[in-house]
């Protein structure tokens, strides 16, 4: 059970480690509480992170926001890039289809998609060319009456 600001938080200092792209993390709100797999949601973070720092116009920066709305967390990742032509954006989830040259796989979109749907999410793009891309996530929340407390949280963590 993962806290989703935390994995946001968390990913986004490892990319200001590595990426020479500024990340900044956009998180106001509560704690955002979610049921799966920590592994598997860090893993569609950061090819979402990844991919939009590959991306993103020389001065400009990469934004991770988190929010919750409506029984979902909401999470973007926005690039201030290029956008996206329509004839991308339609094999933005093909398998080895791939915008980024020889620096991409074209398997990180595909993979995060999957991931994003086995945890009864959905990824949307919102592109405009010339102004950059955002692409959502939507998971459900955690239900409030399942929510550990924050001694169940720490247990076993170390001291």
């Amino acid at each position: 059970m993962p806290f989703m600001t935390a994995q946001a938080r968390k990913t986004v200092r490892d990319a200001r480690r590595i990426q020479p792209t500024p990340v900044r993390l956009d998180s106001t709100g509560p704690q955002v509480m979610l049921l799966g797999d920590p592994n598997l949601l860090g893993q569609a973070l950061w090819n979402l992170v990844s991919n939009a720092c590959r991306h993103a116009a020389p001065g400009t920066q990469v934004t991770v926001s988190v929010a919750q709305g409506e029984g979902q967390a909401i999470v973007g990742v926005s690039d201030g890039g290029e956008g996206m032509s329509d004839a991308e954006r339609e094999r933005l989830f093909e398998p080895f289809a791939s915008s980024a040259g020889e620096s991409g796989t074209g398997l990180g979109m595909t993979i995060t998609q999957k991931i994003i749907s086995q945890h009864g999410g959905r990824l949307l793009v919102d592109t405009v060319p010339g102004r950059g891309t955002t692409i959502y996530f939507t998971l459900p929340l955690l239900p409030a009456a399942s929510e550990p407390t924050t001694s169940e949280l720490t247990k076993g963590a170390p001291a």
